[in-house]
């Protein structure tokens, strides 16, 4: 009862702050909700602290150790310290898993329960292996089991907002692009700028629900012709929404019935017209862009307002022999067929730069083959034998972007680099991959001479560069190699469970089962074998127990042979797995 009461005197006195710093304007009923609703969440967020100063644990909490992160990938079959704090929040977040206990072993219990909280939060394909997007998501929910208390501020006065009008609004942005200067090389077929932002205009959406766009006609004036220019585009920031439909009579038209963009409702949008100058375009000419009326903007808004027409800058051309040129060309690929494996070198190409030096600034990536997105995973990015970027995983529609603006690639000019995308083949067998440049916007170069973006391969159109031939993956792969800490030298007498030998094992491309495993064993002991042999992996036991057969030459008398039927799948998880056999050092007959 103290602690209520405690709560419901903070609630008053908070409630009664806020009412003494409500400004003294008549307020419409939609300002009196907001101003309504902001006091309940104050209270709110006092009451929030005020459970914490009590003690009490917050909802969500997961009992983990206070700065605990998932650190490392976690599989089936493994026993690691961290599987622990894992059971702690498949406690919380997965309610109907099957009972376990608090061990370190990673059971089928908790692979089950690990499945179902990737399903839960759609991370991937949901197969119980933690790796790094579902330990991106465990350490997100930890982050978060405490949020900070906002300290309360008083309420301010509320400034009249201007109205908005209904239906869609269009002017120029602020920082539309300003008048410059654009540059076309003088020698033939030898490039021009690209990128050049024409103008920059603002859409308002006064309307209660989203407005979509779905055609834009911009009108070409100034000193020169439709032919000057060789590409238009829209972007929202650095990213391209859409590349022209049309361009004739001077009117460019940028059309999409399923929307060049969206609007929300109450809220503005800022987008970019862009263009292409035509190699070869003389000096001295201008080139400007507006949209003439209203009827340039067909949506699904109300009405469309503005002052019309809305027009950018003028850009005015000249003319240089030496402007700054990329020439991108395929190397190689893989081959018809590969084998599922880490680091394969799924696409060679080359960067030529001349006249200037320039700046790569992003490379972007599209598999055209029948593969999966996740099939192929963790590509990185070889300047030579130099690692540059990486990219986790590709997009839904399989491509993949390398950002490199923080970081450019540098090609001083007349230097050419042999570049080289590597990724992972953890899955599609029997599906193919193939990668290829798709458009001129997929990759950005930069003049550093004259400051101006270029075309790559110096066309006015683009042909995309597709590695070829298309690679066909091949059936899962399992590979095993001796581990450097296998034993050596002498083992104590009638020593029992002595590790006699130790492997590395991966599976790569899809799950591999080992129905059968053949270990052979020969030296002075001669016929007599080891007692109680075993095959461990990560360490638990497969299989039986079994005597050891031994010889005294390397020959199949030797072998003995552990039968594990369907019980022992090496996951293609992308991890090192451990397998050890382990014996008795005593006679197969137990003496």
């Amino acid at each position: 009862m103290k602690n209520l009461l405690r709560k419901i005197a903070v609630s008053s006195v908070i409630l009664g702050m806020a009412v003494i710093a409500l400004p003294a304007l008549a307020l419409t009923a939609d300002e009196l909700q907001a101003q309504i609703n902001a006091l309940l969440a104050q209270v709110s967020a006092l009451q929030s602290q005020l459970t914490v100063l009590q003690g009490q644990a917050p909802a969500g909490s997961y009992e983990v150790p206070s700065g605990f992160i998932f650190a490392k990938n976690l599989s089936s079959g493994m026993s690691d310290p961290d599987v622990v704090n894992l059971k702690k929040v498949l406690d919380k977040e997965v309610t109907d898993h099957a009972a376990w206990t608090g061990t370190e072993v990673f059971g089928a219990k908790v692979k089950a329960a690990v499945v179902k909280f990737q399903q839960k939060y759609n991370i991937g394909r949901a197969t119980g292996f933690v790796g790094s997007l579902t330990r991106a998501k465990l350490n997100a929910l930890l982050a978060g089991t405490v949020t900070p208390v906002t300290p309360v501020t008083p309420v301010t006065p509320v400034t009249p907002v201007t109205p908005v009008s209904a239906g869609l609004t269009v002017a120029l942005s602020a920082d539309t692009p300003a008048a410059a200067t654009i540059v076309a090389d003088s020698d033939a077929g030898q490039g021009a700028q690209a990128q050049i932002p024409a103008a920059k205009l603002k859409f308002t959406n006064g309307d209660a629900s989203d407005v979509k766009v779905t055609t834009l006609v911009f009108k070409r004036t100034g000193i020169s012709a439709d032919a000057d220019v060789s590409q238009a585009y829209l972007y929202d920031g650095d990213t391209l929404l859409a590349e022209y439909n049309t361009f004739t009579n001077t009117l460019l038209t940028f059309t999409n019935s399923a929307g060049l963009f969206t609007v929300s409702a109450g809220q503005s949008k800022d987008v970019t017209l862009k263009f292409d100058l035509t190699n070869e375009t003389a000096s001295g000419k201008t080139i400007k862009f507006s949209l003439e009326s209203a009827t340039a903007v067909t949506s699904n808004a109300s009405a469309v307002n503005g002052t019309f027409p809305v027009v950018g800058n003028i850009m005015s051309t000249a003319a240089a022999a030496d402007v700054g040129r990329l020439t991108v060309a395929n190397v190689s690929g893989p081959g018809a067929s590969v084998d599922p494996q880490t680091g394969l070198e799924v696409y060679n190409f080359s960067l030529a730069g001349a006249d200037q030096k320039l700046e790569v600034r992003k490379l972007k990536f599209t598999n055209i083959g029948s593969t999966d997105a996740d099939d192929l995973a963790n590509f990185m990015l070889y300047d030579g034998g130099a690692k540059i970027a990486e990219v986790a995983a590709a997009a839904s529609d399989k491509t993949l972007t390398f950002d490199l603006t923080a970081s450019p690639l540098v090609i001083e000019k007349g230097i050419t680099k042999q570049m080289h995308l590597k990724a992972d083949i953890v899955g599609g067998t029997n599906r193919t991959f193939q990668f290829t440049v798709q458009n001129m916007t997929d990759i950005v170069a930069y003049d550093t001479q004259y400051g101006i973006f270029i075309k790559p391969n110096s066309d006015n159109s683009w042909t995309p560069l597709t590695c070829t031939p298309a690679s066909t993956i091949n059936v899962g792969r399992l590979t095993m190699t001796r581990n450097s800490a296998s034993p050596s030298g002498s083992v104590a007498l009638n020593g029992t469970n002595v590790v006699v030998a130790k492997f590395d094992i991966k599976a790569t491309g899809e799950d591999v089962k080992i129905t059968a495993l053949k270990a052979r064993l020969y030296g002075t002991i001669v016929t007599d074998g080891l007692y109680q042999g075993k095959i461990y992996f990560d360490g638990s036991q497969k299989g039986s127990t079994v005597n050891l057969n031994s010889t005294g030459t390397d020959i199949a008398a030797g072998d003995t042979t552990f039968s594990f039927g369907n019980t022992f799948i090496i996951p293609a998880d992308g991890a090192t797995h451990n397998l050890q056999i382990m014996a008795d050092i005593k006679k197969a007959d137990g003496t």
